[in-house]
């Protein structure tokens, strides 16, 4: 391997939800946000491996060790540091709750014909699904979703918006257009089984008009 490369893992979506520990991740940054562990949103942390090198983007006041000046926002921060500590303490209750409502709707969506749902046999974060619906455009699909009271993505999370297909489906081998209509499904602690049997209905009611 090059020496010069560095090797930078997005963690928002794990941290919280499965233990991370960057010691052993053999990476050299590693990005977190507070949002995702039910902190306050405007916060995160870039974690850094003791020998990188980084240079600033913003220089001025010297704040952030030098990496990252400007007023920081105490607040948040705060609230970070506490949302940290108590996503480690119920960690094991959130991934068990998670699990239950994700394996839940993997069974239910086994049941109707014609979806195809990614990477189950996989090891992946215990709270997201991942389908498509052929024959309806995923925008489409969370847009008619949206009005019955689901938030929902399509492609990962950083990249919600774009009209494009997810280049990791396409990079996984899924076509374009099953790519093109995949969603993807997120359970938060607020979530019930209530909501996935909600969900399937609708899912149901949306197929019926393309059909």
């Amino acid at each position: 391997a090059d020496d010069a490369r560095v090797f930078h893992s997005d963690a928002c979506q794990m941290a919280g939800k499965l233990p991370v520990d960057f010691s052993s991740l053999g990476i050299d940054l590693m990005s977190l946000s507070s949002h995702k562990l039910y902190g306050p949103q405007g916060a995160g942390a870039l974690v850094v491996k003791r020998n990188i090198n980084l240079s600033p983007q913003l220089s001025g006041g010297g704040q952030e060790r030098g990496k990252r000046s400007g007023t920081e926002n105490i607040v948040a921060l705060v609230g970070f540091g506490a949302a940290a500590e108590l996503a480690e303490q119920k960690m094991v209750q959130r991934q068990r709750a998670a699990e239950v409502l994700r394996d839940a709707l993997i069974e239910q969506l086994k049941l109707l014909s014609g979806i195809e749902i990614f990477s189950t046999a996989s090891a992946r974060i215990p709270n997201t699904v991942q389908f498509s619906v052929p024959g309806i455009d995923g925008e489409a699909l969370l847009m008619l979703l949206d009005k019955k009271g689901f938030a929902l993505s399509s492609g990962s999370a950083c990249d919600s918006g774009k009209a494009e297909s997810g280049h990791v489906l396409l990079a996984m081998g899924v076509p374009t257009d099953i790519a093109r209509s995949a969603i993807r499904v997120s359970f938060g602690e607020q979530n019930t089984s209530e909501d996935v049997s909600r969900f399937i209905e609708s899912l149901n009611d949306i197929r019926q008009q393309f059909n």
